[in-house]
């Protein structure tokens, strides 16, 4: 199934009413749903596939690696920003590895924008936003196929969990031996259907089309936010060991959002924020 089959078959598959009567409340539990569901099947498909590490491409807290190492699975943890590496990414162990790099296409120097109210932040970027403040600094960049030698990750079945923060060109582009090496299984990468970063070169569809073309297969996508989503994908050579049709019987199965839970998420969100809800201008 192609991107937009997909798209049909994630909304249908939580499909209700309440979808009209409570739009922005049923909108952000269809995110979270979709995206929790996105990555329990990653990680099942790691058992599934006998994959042995997994590479965290923009790792900030590293959530991906300690969950992978605690499956027993070697993690090797790569992470821009200097504040987030020393202060917020887990140190290193037997099994989890962490190295203070970006991803790109070349080797160099690239100016690296952090908010400037929030250093160790997840939106920190190669790929600044207009009208936003941030802190300027050079940080070094390499290409993925580059940190990859001496093969101690790539050498048996591995798995890619990438989040780069609009540098999808750049990232996918410099990790092209590593995309066709027949042991990269799997990968979880986050997407844009607008180009929500400056100088953005791809969004969903140029990953979609690049990675087709390297023999991997669109499983799923979630719905985390309005543009910007997460991909699962799948090496071809793996289906000789991996059902796509009993895949998808299972994983398109009809899930329900209950109207308690939307009633609750609406009136709890009422009561933590009633301008937004109700769209209050209250006086100062």
């Amino acid at each position: 199934m192609n991107l937009s089959q997909i798209t049909e078959k994630v909304r249908e598959q939580y499909s209700s009413s309440a979808g009209f009567l409570m739009p922005v409340t049923y909108s952000a539990i269809f995110g979270k749903e979709t995206t929790k569901y996105l990555d329990e099947n990653f990680f099942k498909l790691l058992k599934v596939l006998g994959i042995n590490s997994i590479i965290e491409c923009g790792a900030n807290e590293a959530s991906a690696s300690m969950l992978a190492n605690s499956m027993g699975l070697k993690a090797l943890a790569i992470e821009a920003n200097p504040e987030t590496f020393q202060k917020v990414t887990p140190p290193s162990n037997k099994d989890f590895e962490k190295v203070n790099f970006g991803l790109s296409d070349k080797d160099g120097l690239l100016e690296f924008y952090t908010p400037v109210n929030n250093p160790t932040a997840g939106n920190a970027t190669f790929r600044p936003s207009k009208g936003k403040d941030y802190h300027v600094s050079s940080v070094q960049v390499k290409r993925l196929d580059e940190l990859l030698e001496p093969k101690k990750y790539a050498a048996s079945a591995f798995a890619l969990w990438v989040d780069v923060e609009g540098m999808q060109f750049e990232v996918l582009n410099g990790a092209l031996e590593t995309l066709k090496n027949q042991n990269c299984k799997m990968i979880k990468i986050e997407v844009e259907d607008l180009a929500l970063f400056g100088g953005q070169r791809w969004l969903s569809r140029d990953v979609v089309n690049f990675l087709e073309k390297l023999d991997y297969v669109l499983l799923y996508r979630d719905f985390e936010h309005e543009s910007q989503y997460n991909l699962l994908f799948l090496k071809r050579s793996a289906f000789e060991t991996f059902d796509l049709d009993e895949f998808y019987q299972d994983v398109f199965q009809k899930k329900q959002i209950s109207n308690a839970k939307l009633v609750y998420t609406a009136v709890r969100n009422i009561v933590r924020h009633p301008k937004k809800a109700f769209k209050i201008k209250l006086k100062a």
